[in-house]
């Protein structure tokens, strides 16, 4: 069963709209020249702008936010502490181009190695956490595209942990790629699931080897966090990559009155386009979209609060699942509706909270993409007459 209603009537019941288009500002979406861009609502997962979305590319050193998950996730297992120290191999010393200049033999912890990749993008750092998760990248390459395969990102292959090129016994060469939206939904379960990773991302400046002939001082390679030379107020991350093949990638993070932005460009042709695009599409939303609460955990829908339930004499209150706040186009409220399906064949008895339903959001007649489907549950226990 299918009900279609304005999506008006459900938002008067949970929020107050102005409907002034005086408040509309009238920006032209940019256009972006990289190879694929992508940005996502955190909250929702709402898909915002996309551009070549799906298409696999390279992504450089943006493989490091993969490796930097799996050893949280060992640290979150208890498996591996932040203070556990690494014993650097001449492996990990030899990978060179961005380095934190590790030697081998020194003994360095897990969480300044983590510094080293999210602050410097180090290369070395990455080889050598990859070394004590796994004992060699090979190995560690595998658990990233399994975590890949658990994650559901099906344009994502991964060959190294830093993201620089891996070239096999033959000399072929193969190089780490991802589709932009494979990265989003990565990047959206990282900062759902290790919220620690904005305590790295927001370092701007960092002291390596202290006191030792190897001291570095290093400025955080992203750019747009605030202060530095693209600063953009809220950018809390997230990681920056380039190589010859994937040219210069970045994968941001930005919040403005509780609106939190996933953004992603791939391919960009030079360092400048890749801040000043993402700059771009940053203005561009937070000036026309406004964040709106469609749906309040535990209330029923306005035009839809009752079912009928076989086995049960009388209406059967229905109440929504979970809160849902979605962007909405400022100006546009109007083209948004929303579509209620209820399960067929409902039998009584039921307890409090079976899901007998959902809502999804539409705008102008299409189901706004990566949305959930919010369910709808039963407000108290179903008994069968």
């Amino acid at each position: 069963m299918l009900r279609k209603f304005p999506l008006l009537l459900l938002l008067a019941t949970v929020i107050f709209f102005s409907m002034s288009t005086s408040l509309f500002a009238a920006a032209s979406k940019p256009t972006i020249t990289s190879k694929a861009f992508y940005v996502m609502d955190y909250s929702s997962g709402a898909i915002l702008m996309s551009g070549n979305g799906n298409t696999s590319l390279p992504i450089a050193s943006l493989s490091k936010l993969m490796t930097a998950l799996i050893v949280m996730e060992k640290i979150k297992q208890g498996k591996l502490h932040w203070s556990d120290k690494v014993i650097v191999s001449k492996k990990a010393q030899a990978i060179n181009e961005s380095e934190i200049k590790l030697v081998a033999g020194e003994k360095i912890s897990i969480k300044e190695l983590v510094t080293g990749m999210m602050v410097a993008s180090a290369n070395d750092a990455a080889y050598a956490l990859a070394e004590k998760v796994s004992g060699s990248e090979e190995k560690f390459a595998s658990l990233m595209n399994q975590k890949a395969k658990e994650l559901g990102l099906g344009k994502t292959q991964f060959y190294t942990s830093s993201g620089l090129v891996y070239k096999s016994s033959s000399g072929k060469v193969y190089t780490n790629t991802m589709s932009a939206n494979d990265m989003a939904i990565l990047t959206r379960y990282i900062l759902a699931k290790h919220s620690e990773i904005y305590s790295f991302s927001t370092i701007l400046r960092h002291t390596f080897h202290p006191g030792t002939s190897r001291q570095m001082k290093v400025t955080n390679t992203n750019s747009m966090l605030p202060t530095l030379s693209y600063g953009y107020k809220g950018v809390d991350g997230l990681k920056t990559g380039f190589t010859t093949p994937a040219k210069y990638c970045y994968v941001g993070t930005v919040t403005r009155n509780n609106f939190r932005l996933i953004s992603v460009l791939l391919g960009s042709s030079t360092l400048d386009k890749r801040y000043k695009e993402t700059k771009q599409l940053y203005d561009y939303i937070y000036q026309n979209y406004t964040p709106s609460l469609i749906l309040q955990a535990g209330r029923a829908i306005s035009s839809y609060k009752t079912i009928r339930v076989s086995g049960h004499n009388g209406p059967v209150s229905i109440v929504s699942l979970r809160n849902l706040t979605i962007p909405l186009l400022k100006g546009k409220e109007k083209d948004y509706s929303y579509h209620i399906v209820i399960y067929p064949n409902l039998r009584a008895p039921m307890k409090k909270g079976t899901a007998v339903g959902y809502v999804q959001i539409y705008y102008k007649g299409k189901v706004v993409l990566g949305t959930p489907r919010m369910s709808l549950v039963t407000a108290t226990a179903v008994t069968k007459n």
